[in-house]
């Protein structure tokens, strides 16, 4: 057996593509399975050395910023699926066998059909086992047309069924994506764990002794993710609560002109701290450990069923979050100990809210993200995430999974 890893979208260190994909190769590689991960041709240097990655495949842009049902929409997808066929079907140099493992950990709606072509125009006796593992909404981008996309998704598990013969296997993150893969394929769908884990824990909140309470959002300024939330929320906490303090990290500045005006409405609030910019896993860490209690309020309407790396790193540090109702990271609060605040509706006040809440809760809320601290770290780690693929190949030998630190 041979893993093949195939992340055409990871060029860099920032998000979680990277975290996600080193931890799972060297779990792997230490149960003595051959790992290659190809991902984009715009790697970076660091990531090619530290996980052996291969550049491989072109820049296609995603196509969901596109008007919905418009001629530009459907060209895009068509320069996608005919972009990763290209690149799938160039692997055909490695003259894979029929044991190999193909894992895909993040195919997107818009990307099946290409993985479907390229499977189709295989040599039957050199078919791998396919491991799609679906991480995103199965919508087609049309939310005028939903039978249109359900048809469409219908259709290409059909065929993937036929070709693969027991060999094509389906993944999620997600209890909640999983049901709705499970639907529309008419198959079972594996819900696996999140497998980056921090290799340590965190230190108790208020590092520097003071009573200020610091509110951090991490990652991409867009609006889909509540960032532009957060300056109307600041100003309603910071009004009644001096001790509030705020940072504000993001990966990518802001694309639409909304994004940028709640940018520059942040930079000019006393009580905020921006860090622009992407960061090496270690400085990432840092700000969780400056940090009390996680934003995330996410639109329920795009994160119904989508798993976040940064919820899962938060839990995994015993760090409080406030998220939307609604949400698989709703759901996964009420799984672990209540261990954060879930916002009525996603508008700046039901984030405020959240907020005031966690100040004047907070000595429970930090003891119950503590406790929920142990039970994520011994469910969600590579070592189950390995074996629950193991046992899918029928190589059932655990590995040993721990729930504290990871060798």
């Amino acid at each position: 057996m041979r893993l093949f890893i195939i992340e055409h979208a990871l060029s860099g260190k920032d998000g979680h593509y990277f975290e996600y994909d080193k931890s799972i190769h060297r779990a792997f590689s230490d149960r003595g399975v051959p790992v290659t991960i190809y991902c984009s041709k715009a790697a970076s240097q660091s990531v090619v050395s530290e996980i052996e990655a291969k550049p491989w495949f072109r820049k296609i842009s995603w196509v969901h910023r596109i008007k919905p049902i418009s001629l530009a929409y459907f060209f895009g997808l068509f320069l996608l699926n005919t972009g990763i066929f290209t690149d799938l079907r160039r692997l055909r140099r490695v003259r894979h066998r029929n044991t190999d493992v193909f894992l895909f950990p993040a195919p997107s709606h818009n990307e099946l059909l290409g993985i479907l072509f390229w499977y189709s125009f295989l040599p039957k006796s050199r078919r791998p086992i396919l491991l799609l593992l679906f991480r995103f909404l199965s919508h087609f981008g049309l939310p005028n047309m939903p039978d249109v996309g359900r048809t469409f998704h219908k259709w290409i598990f059909r065929r993937l069924n036929l070709l693969g013969q027991g060999k094509i296997h389906y993944l999620s993150d997600s209890a909640i994506l999983a049901r709705e893969y499970e639907n529309l394929s008419d198959r079972k769908v594996t819900v696996m764990p999140i497998p980056h884990l921090p290799d340590k824990t965190l230190d108790s909140r208020h590092l520097d002794g003071s009573d200020l309470v610091t509110f951090t959002y991490l990652g991409i300024a867009r609006e889909e993710k509540g960032y532009n939330l957060l300056a109307n929320a600041v100003k309603i906490v910071f009004g009644k609560h001096p001790i509030a303090r705020f940072m504000v990290q993001s990966s990518q500045a802001g694309e639409t002109e909304r994004e940028r005006r709640t940018t520059e409405a942040l930079a000019n609030l006393q009580s905020v701290e921006i860090v622009s910019g992407g960061m090496s896993s270690d400085q990432y860490y840092k700000i969780l450990e400056r940090s009390d209690c996680i934003l995330i309020p996410y639109d329920p309407s795009r994160y119904l069923g989508r798993t976040s790396g940064i919820f899962a790193e938060a839990i995994a540090f015993g760090k409080p979050v406030i998220t939307t109702e609604n949400t698989w990271m709703a759901e996964n609060i009420r799984k672990y100990n209540q261990c954060g605040i879930i916002m009525r509706s996603f508008d700046a006040q039901s984030l405020a809210e959240g907020m005031v809440e966690y100040i004047r809760s907070r000595e429970k809320l930090d003891r119950n993200a503590r406790e929920a601290s142990a039970a994520w770290r011994k469910e969600h780690n590579a070592k189950n995430y390995v074996n629950i693929i193991m046992g899918i190949m029928g190589l059932d030998r655990p590995l040993e999974a721990s729930g504290g630190e990871e060798s």
